[in-house]
């Protein structure tokens, strides 16, 4: 139960950093929605989720709590040119902020900060979902 409650903590206490900051955004002045499109290379290599040890580590880290990575996925889609990773969830109890991550791990943003196209991640693929995946779409 521990680890559910530090979850929702973490995301509350992100949505309220997120909310609350202030930043200018000089690539994107007018701020408006940048569309999203898939991407064949994913950060120079062939299977990301293993041969990037940042995100293979991640995703161990989920395979060793399936009850609560169960609604949890990645979605590999591109923003601005470059492949990013959209660390996801469809757990039905929480309102998720959704991490998206660069190449090299490094968290750019969340979905809802970065100007995201709402059809991003349609447009992107499931790289990783768990075994027990309980989402439906």
């Amino acid at each position: 139960m521990k680890p559910i409650f530090l979850v929702k903590v973490l995301c509350i206490c992100f949505s309220l950093n997120c909310m609350l900051s202030c930043h200018s955004d000089d690539e994107n002045p007018k701020n408006e929605i940048v569309e999203i499109s898939k991407t064949k290379q994913i950060c120079s290599v062939e299977n990301p989720t293993k041969d990037l040890a940042w995100l293979a580590a991640e995703i161990k880290l989920l395979e060793e709590n399936p009850d609560e990575a169960k609604y949890f996925y990645i979605v590999q889609t591109e923003y601005k040119g470059d492949s990013v990773f959209i660390f996801a969830d469809c757990h039905p109890l929480i309102d998720s902020v959704f991490l998206v991550e660069d190449c090299s791990g490094e968290i750019i943003g969340s979905y809802g900060t970065l100007k995201l196209a709402i059809n991003t991640l349609n447009e992107g693929r499931i790289i990783w979902k768990p075994e027990n995946f309980e989402c439906n779409f």
